[in-house]
């Protein structure tokens, strides 16, 4: 076993850009994982925020008629709840920018633009960034582990 000081030099070695690119690997293995936990807060009404999504008003694509439609459609989120999903299209073209810090998520749907004014749809709000770490999680402390290897 080594000494403090000897571990502590072997993480100094690891400098920033090292650490990022590793981290970003992890992520990038979990993207599924993450776009799932987003467009699961999503389809119940939740933004990235922890707020609550607008709900539909009568301005808004037919209004009541299209929250009754929706309502049918979906056991929840309930009555004039937003979740963005009609045919699948908008979150079938979710994707991970993990490029570099920070990572962003978006969608390739061509309605995105007009889908995102008024709400804050891409991102993990509390909950599902709790998720989500904690499923990379084995990952993270493996590497941190193997930087300390003798």
């Amino acid at each position: 076993m080594g000494k403090i000081s000897d571990y502590i030099a072997k993480l100094e070695a690891a400098d920033e850009e090292t650490q990022d690119r590793a981290l970003l690997a992890i992520i990038k293995k979990y993207e599924d994982k993450l776009v799932a936990l987003n467009q699961d807060q999503l389809f119940h009404g939740r933004d990235s925020n922890g707020g609550s999504l607008r709900e539909y008003t009568l301005n808004t694509y037919n209004g009541l008629k299209y929250a009754l439609f929706k309502n049918r459609m979906n056991s929840e989120p309930g009555f004039g709840i937003r979740d963005y999903k009609l045919k699948g299209s908008f979150y079938e073209g979710f994707f991970v920018d993990a490029e570099q810090f920070p990572v962003t998520i978006g969608s390739n749907d061509s309605k995105t633009t007009f889908l995102i004014k008024g709400d804050s749809l891409f991102g993990l709000d509390d909950d599902s960034l709790k998720e989500f770490l904690e499923a990379i999680k084995t990952d993270v402390q493996e590497y941190y582990r193997s930087l300390l290897q003798f």
